[in-house]
């Protein structure tokens, strides 16, 4: 039967969620007021936030008889949820009707609602079209690793399933469910298929073969276009084209820990990765030997290089290049002539024609036999300027050649900010045995209350592993705190002491500075840890007269300089902290941060 009602607005008066993300007032991700406002009506809530069936729970809880979901941008989607889970019914509409009845309801108009029994919403299905859900790239840990790798069927996959769920429906032998939860093992049994297939690859070997045979026929998620790298990767899994993939890209061990090495952190001692730079292995990510080319900071006339093996009969590959827009795409050699079991490097470098800076384009690299197509995406971003994010020091004075490149003709600037020492904070915490933050000043967490002025270019709150008594895990979390009114901004939470949070061109005023006590350890002096919390800021116009650098005033598209940077008059035994920034004709373009200790 048709469902009738008065149209309530819903308001469960919580703009933050119960994790402490933003939400909304609209979204019924908390529990409705328990009176008479939803009985016999028809709610309205806002997507997003919680799962459907969890607002439609909340709705029905208060008394409503219905719900209308409105999307937060663009048209209707399709909702799903666990059978049984609410026992009213729901449609959901587009962003820009949800708001006109929002408008109309805040307005004091009274609006009725009359939900058809039925089919709401005929809907078409092409095979091959990207999910609305599917994870993005680029990748955020690391953006010259092209993500995602590639694509494999993951929406509503009838598949053997537990009867003992925790979550769900319960004494079903299958479901339907879809998520990379569903692509993922499939993935993984075609790369099991191929290793029975191939006892000899690595795992480096499965996964170029099961990229670059992939295959591209795959629609975004609108519909309307053909999916980009960023969406499908190398395109739809191919299992049997895998298993004579021609050509592969192999990585073993060492290729990978030297890329670890390149990391701030790396998870190795300094003796082994001087030990891999001696043998000539390369610390960028982009020149990880991977079936697929990422450069996130392209500058005209930059070279990758990759080694490819021919896992198949011998024979002649010419290289085919579907060059991103405005970008010539130049291999060397083009054409590779192998044995079966025989290797060769080539080389990919890139020369801007005119192409967008700071917007990624996509393109394609394929060695063809005339039989086998080795197909690897291409995901460049020209930028304008290339300079590093941070430069590490020590010393009360000396000097340091800082690399920078630039991808436009035109004016540039360094402006100099800073050096300023830190600003320290003594402080104690307990462990918190329940391992779980919440916003509080007790109970494994203590607060430190710092003030940001106004006109600041670049904070940092840090927590360091050498400033703590122990072997400590204590985590960090920032929030703005203006009218005493708490917002969180940034978390740090890794496996140690060793936090930070960083904040370019930070809101001026009052910063509650949380330091959670996620595990303390007792040998450093009994239960809970002392810290100490280091600050600083660094103003727009912070010219402190102990921080120098000689700069080009004028450049050109593919130049390549060393600013000279300078420093001296440093106190003994302190953490400093400054900014280069590099200025062009639109103003403030990027970052250098300076960081030095002092002995």
């Amino acid at each position: 039967d048709a469902v009738s009602g008065k149209l309530i607005l819903v308001d469960d008066g919580a703009d933050t969620l119960a994790d402490g993300r933003s939400g909304s007032i609209r979204d019924a991700c908390e529990p409705l007021p328990d009176d008479d406002a939803f009985a016999d009506a028809i709610a309205l809530i806002e997507r997003g936030g919680c799962d459907f069936q969890d607002k439609l729970q909340r709705v029905e809880a208060a008394g409503a008889i219905g719900a209308i979901v409105y999307n937060t941008t663009g048209g209707p989607i399709v909702m799903n949820g666990d059978s049984g889970s609410a026992g009213i019914p729901a449609v959901m509409i587009g962003a820009s009707d949800g708001q006109r009845l929002v408008d109309r309801l805040v307005d004091g108009a009274g609006i009725e609602i009359r939900l058809l029994a039925g089919v709401f919403l005929e809907r078409s299905e092409q095979g091959n079209q990207m999910a609305a859900f599917s994870s993005r790239g680029p990748s955020l840990s690391e953006p010259d690793f092209l993500k995602p790798d590639i694509t494999a069927p993951g929406v509503d996959i009838l598949a053997g399933h537990t009867p003992d769920v925790a979550n769900g429906l319960r004494g079903e032998l299958f479901q339907y469910l879809s998520g990379t939860s569903m692509a993922a093992p499939e993935v993984a049994g075609i790369a099991a298929l191929l290793k029975e297939a191939h006892p000899d690859w690595s795992a480096g070997m499965l996964k170029s073969a099961l990229s670059t045979s992939a295959h591209d026929g795959i629609v975004s998620s609108s519909g309307n276009r053909g999916a980009d790298p960023f969406e499908a990767g190398s395109g739809h899994v191919d299992p049997n084209e895998a298993a004579d993939p021609g050509l592969v890209y192999d990585s073993d061990l060492f290729d990978h820990a030297a890329f670890l090495c390149g990391l701030r952190y790396p998870p190795f001692v300094a003796e082994d990765c001087d030990l891999l730079a001696e043998a000539g292995y390369s610390f960028s990510p982009r020149e990880l030997n991977l079936p697929s080319i990422g450069v996130s900071r392209l500058i005209t006339g930059d070279v990758v290089t990759r080694r490819v093996t021919n896992v198949g009969p011998a024979g002649t590959y010419q290289a085919e290049v579907a060059a991103p827009p405005g970008i010539d795409v130049i291999v060397t050699p083009s054409t590779l002539s192998l044995g079966t079991g025989e290797s060769a490097n080539f080389s990919v470098e890139f020369i801007g024609r005119g192409a967008g800076l700071d917007t990624w384009a996509f393109g394609e690299l394929n060695w063809s036999d005339g039989e086998r197509n080795v197909r690897s995406p291409i995901a460049v971003q020209p930028v304008t300027l290339r300079a590093p994010e941070r430069v590490t020091l020590t010393g009360s004075g000396g000097s340091f050649p800082v690399p920078i490149s630039f991808g436009y003709d035109g004016d540039y600037f360094t402006g100099i900010h800073g050096l300023r020492a830190a600003y320290i904070e003594q402080g104690f915490v307990d462990e918190d045995e329940a391992n779980a933050f919440s916003f509080r000043f007790d109970d494994g967490v203590t607060v430190h209350m710092i003030d940001v002025p106004p006109d600041q270019l670049y904070a940092r709150f840090a927590l360091f592993d050498d400033s703590t008594d122990g072997a400590d895990d204590l985590d960090l979390y920032l929030f703005h705190c203006p009218d005493n009114d708490c917002v969180q901004v940034a978390e740090s939470g890794g496996f140690t002491s060793e936090e930070e949070i960083n904040l370019i061109l930070p809101e001026p005023g009052l910063y509650a500075v949380l330091v959670h006590g996620f595990e303390t350890d007792p040998a450093g002096g009994g239960a809970g840890s002392n810290y100490e919390l280091f600050a600083w800021s660094v103003g727009l116009g912070d010219f402190v007269g102990n921080m120098s650098v000689a700069a080009p005033s004028t450049v050109s598209d593919g130049d390549h300089y060393e600013l000279d940077l300078a420093w001296s008059g440093l106190a003994p035994a302190t953490h400093y902290l400054g900014a280069l920034s590099h200025n062009t004709p639109s103003g403030i373009y990027s970052l250098s941060i300076v960081d030095i200790r002092t002995p």
